[in-house]
């Protein structure tokens, strides 16, 4: 009986060796397939957008101008992070602030950041709060509730990655803290 209390102990540590090693090797590879340990895959896309697709052109209006420009007239300068945010959106604060901190100093120099909100947002310029902005992003304005009728972009925030041909690069519904610099500069 003794000699099967022990034969059982050592079956029961070798498998439990046997499926943590093979969990920690799968993840040690997935990790290597990418190697920055993320894709555009990876991020949930709650709009109707698709990537490598054309972004729709909107006409946005210049925060606290009149000039108005549009999606396709800013994204023939350069590449483009679209931010779509809302000052009542905690999440945005969250990402509007990681992005500050961690992203925006180590992404190259000709990718230009805009954030857009809804027009109804900004209405009154004393509630613009400061822990939105981003050093050197432009801030825009555009009536958000038709607009997302035809892009499905309701997830606050989101976060779309256009090149200089206005095509979707990369779309992110939510606040995800694995979007960084070297995956912007990558795709971008």
């Amino acid at each position: 009986m003794r000699h099967f209390i022990v034969k059982a102990i050592i079956a029961s540590v070798l498998i439990f060796v046997g499926v943590g090693g093979g969990v920690y090797v799968g993840t040690a590879l997935s990790n290597r397939a990418t190697p920055l340990g993320i894709s555009p895959e990876m991020f949930t896309n709650s709009s109707y957008l698709k990537r490598n697709e054309k972004f729709p052109d909107y006409k946005l209006t210049e925060y606290k101008s009149a000039n108005e420009v549009s999606i396709t007239t800013l994204t023939k300068e350069s590449p483009t992070l679209l931010f779509f945010l809302s000052t009542s959106c905690d999440a945005c604060y969250h990402l509007a602030t990681f992005i500050r901190n961690a992203v925006a100093g180590n992404l190259h120099d000709d990718i230009q950041i805009v954030l857009i909100f809804d027009a109804g947002d900004l209405t009154d310029s004393t509630y613009y709060p400061d822990s939105l902005i981003i050093p050197n992003a432009r801030t825009f304005i555009t009536e958000r509730r038709a607009q997302i009728l035809e892009d499905g972009l309701n997830v606050m925030p989101s976060v779309v990655g256009l090149d200089k041909e206005n095509v979707i690069k990369f779309i992110m519904s939510g606040y995800n803290r694995m979007i960084n610099a070297d995956f912007i500069n990558r795709y971008l």
